[in-house]
């Protein structure tokens, strides 16, 4: 089965855990170095839905992990989702043993603007908030090669505004070195992410 634009964006982060360690840097930078300076991401296999994430000291990767992100994303309201990452935060924190945050990820400026009001009465639970503004924008071409993931995601937050042909383009030409399967994948994202004229673009 096809999977959908935001199972597509869990996809790509549940297979570079690491670019959700930056977002988490970009929006919160006191918090990533609260154990540590440096850290290993992996993604937890024992979760079957959503992204969740664990991280480890850099210099014990394999040992247990000190803090664990669940990651959810949204491209329209849903209470009842937005609700129940309390829940999910919870259960990763048991299992892992661990400190935990829930990151909220959405392209959408208004979907980004109505969870950080939803939680206007109770802010210590509000998550951590990933919208364009803690999205890096990718225009250089050697930094799109190096991180080709994070290209893709800049320009699925940035292409449709001001400026963003360039971003897609740029994340379009960094997939070339990829996979086809990986590349398809990701083109697929793009597709359903960037505005109809810049298709071609991405297609080319």
């Amino acid at each position: 089965m096809p999977r959908s634009y935001e199972q597509r964006i869990l996809a790509l982060l549940c297979a570079r855990p690491e670019i959700a360690l930056v977002l988490w840097a970009i929006a919160e930078p006191q918090a990533v170095h609260l154990h540590a300076c440096e850290w290993s991401a992996r993604t937890d296999s024992a979760r079957a839905e959503g992204c969740v994430v664990t991280l480890h000291p850099a210099d014990d990767p394999e040992g247990p992990a000190k803090i664990v992100l669940v990651v959810e994303c949204q491209l329209q309201p849903s209470e009842l989702r937005l609700r129940s990452l309390c829940e999910h935060l919870a259960a990763a924190r048991s299992l892992h043993r661990a400190v935990g945050r829930v990151l909220f990820i959405s392209p959408i400026d208004d979907v980004i603007a109505w969870a950080h009001a939803a939680f206007d009465d109770e802010p210590k639970l509000r998550p951590e908030l990933i919208g364009r503004e803690q999205v890096p924008r990718i225009e250089d071409l050697d930094q799109a090669i190096a991180r080709p993931e994070l290209a893709v995601l800049s320009a699925v937050f940035h292409g449709s505004h001001p400026g963003g042909a360039q971003i897609a383009i740029t994340a379009t030409r960094a997939l070339r070195a990829l996979r086809e399967h990986v590349r398809e994948e990701y083109s697929g994202l793009l597709e359903d992410a960037l505005p109809r004229s810049l298709i071609p673009a991405v297609r080319s």
